[in-house]
């Protein structure tokens, strides 16, 4: 299924997204790190990934017919992009935290806009309302089978880019943890695969302690604010029972530190919602020893007036080691 994604994804999609070392954190952590970097993809998000894969497995008549999604900021950029590239009608709902320049980016491939919805939950549901009422696609951000196995195509590039990989730390959104951790066990490869959620918002941490799909009141996280949805999905919670080996947390100080630290000592752009990555690796250096990582590092898409915040803070964009 993720081979097949692949082969179908090459024609519109740059692919493999490029890998490079990175000396600051291999330094400060002691391990042999690496950034898959997604940033430079198409909208900036990994997240075109499983969007177009679905979009592209449309009829023609579907897609004559229009899509509608929902999102707390790049599902809905990667959707609009898909949509436009084949000509398809877009609607997308966008949570209220979701990021003002991305729905204007969403703008920008003529993707009609609505903010409604505190989480990604109330968004869908107003999504799939639309989609019934006027006869369209819903494209769920993650919970689907096409959507996992587009996000699953990173893994088979990292198996090739770097086949001695222990560790790959993996942002919890859904399908991107499923597809990646699918793909892994699938080659019955001993490289570890680790999600990564906010303190605010640990949905799968939650779930997988419990052993069962928990959903939470109020998740909230300032710089993962992408990495929210109350309950992990069925089809992603499914999979990672089996297949993610580890959840690990970071509060968003340590997110906030790690954005600007790759801005200061990488020159990337890397959102939050990507950055809490490393976070997590420099909380939690100690199981990393000796080790060679990579982190997945799935967008640039910004909060703009966040970022003006954080960079007040500190001297030279950097933190203390």
């Amino acid at each position: 299924m993720i081979n097949s994604a692949y082969e179908r994804l090459r024609p519109y999609l740059n692919l493999p997204s490029p890998m490079e070392y990175c000396s600051w954190l291999s330094d400060r952590t002691k391990a042999r790190v690496y950034l898959k970097l997604e940033t430079f993809r198409e909208t900036r998000t990994f997240k075109v990934r499983g969007a177009l894969n679905f979009v592209l497995q449309l009829s023609y008549r579907e897609r004559q017919q229009g899509v509608v999604t929902a999102s707390g900021g790049n599902h809905a950029l990667a959707v609009s992009y898909a949509a436009h590239l084949v000509g398809s009608p877009c609607i997308v709902i966008m949570t209220t935290k979701a990021p003002a320049n991305v729905a204007d980016m969403c703008r920008a491939y003529n993707a009609v806009v609505v903010i409604q919805g505190d989480f990604y939950e109330e968004s869908e549901e107003i999504a799939r309302h639309i989609a019934e009422d006027r006869n369209l696609n819903f494209i769920p951000a993650f919970d689907h089978e096409a959507i996992i196995a587009g996000q699953g195509t990173i893994a088979s590039e990292l198996v090739k880019q770097k086949p001695e990989l222990t560790d790959v730390i993996v942002p919890v959104g859904g399908g991107l943890i499923a597809g990646i951790s699918a793909f892994y066990k699938s080659k019955q490869l001993s490289t570890r695969v680790i999600g990564v959620e906010p303190n605010g918002g640990s949905a799968l941490f939650q779930s997988l302690k419990r052993g069962e799909r928990m959903k939470l009141p109020y998740p909230a996280s300032r710089w993962a604010e992408k990495l929210i949805p109350q309950s992990i999905g069925r089809l992603p919670f499914e999979v990672a029972k089996e297949c993610v080996d580890e959840v690990l947390l970071a509060d968003d100080e340590a997110i906030e530190s790690a954005v600007c630290d790759f801005l200061g000592y990488s020159s990337l752009l890397v959102e939050g919602s990507a950055a809490i990555t490393a976070a997590a690796l420099m909380s939690n250096q100690s199981q990393f020893v000796g080790r060679q990582v990579v982190l997945v590092i799935t967008g640039a898409n910004v909060n703009l007036p966040f970022l003006r915040e954080a960079l007040k803070k500190v001297s030279g964009c950097s933190s203390s080691t």
